[in-house]
């Protein structure tokens, strides 16, 4: 008789799973774009610190011209400082008309936030509109989370933000391409590690599912 597998078991093997999914992401968010070749397709998400930007963010969930991508909370390894008094503000690369927008934070040090985590940054300027202002970010080491919804479809898009007194805590340089750059190891690709993962379950499945051999009674 085939045993099932202890739901402890499965659920410690999902969390490995989604660890891996933020782990196995390129690193491509938080990146200065010189204004002639930044991305400026309706998915590229365009964030402005004062007169610096655009900085690219990475695509999290988004549906589309009849696609849609989910996403887990995503934390860029690096990204742009800033000050406390820094302004903020959000275009789309295509700067297409947005109906809704909002920004939320959460400390980068929090690989999956909970809505007790996540905190509301006051957006100042009214809906519709190419380009919204929105409040900034208190000193500390932050994931910033913007989702938009437009004519056709919605997105959000991760930024990792440092923002110290000075603003001189991290230069305005990150990762913008998913390639591997010279002396970095190679990122396993994440189909073929949840693939090693469900063969090992498979393998404890039915080494758990063998009989062992019956003992006799005595007489």
């Amino acid at each position: 008789m085939v045993r099932l597998l202890r739901p402890s078991v499965i659920a410690i093997a999902m969390l490995i799973v989604q660890a891996i999914s933020v782990a196995a992401a390129p690193d491509v968010g938080g990146t200065p774009v010189p204004a002639g070749s930044a991305g400026r397709d309706r998915l590229d998400g365009h964030l402005f610190l004062g007169n610096r930007g655009p900085f690219e963010g990475r695509l999290g969930s988004y549906c589309y011209e009849g696609g849609c991508g989910d996403s887990a909370w995503i934390i860029p390894d690096r990204g742009p400082s800033a000050t406390p008094e820094t302004l903020y503000s959000f275009a789309l690369g295509d700067e297409a008309e947005m109906t809704s927008f909002s920004a939320r934070y959460a400390p980068a040090s929090v690989a999956f936030p909970g809505e007790q985590d996540l905190r509301e940054l006051r957006v100042a300027t009214k809906s519709p509109a190419r380009r919204f202002d929105f409040s900034g970010l208190p000193v500390g080491d932050w994931v910033l989370l913007a989702s938009v919804q437009f004519e056709g479809g919605d997105a959000s898009f991760f930024w990792r933000v440092r923002v110290t007194p000075d603003g001189a805590d991290l230069p305005d340089t990150s990762t913008s391409s998913p390639s591997v750059s010279a002396g970095q190891p190679p990122t396993f690709s994440l189909g073929v590690v949840r693939l090693a993962i469900l063969g090992v379950l498979s393998a404890v499945v039915l080494g758990r599912g063998r009989m062992a051999p019956r003992r006799s009674r005595l007489r």
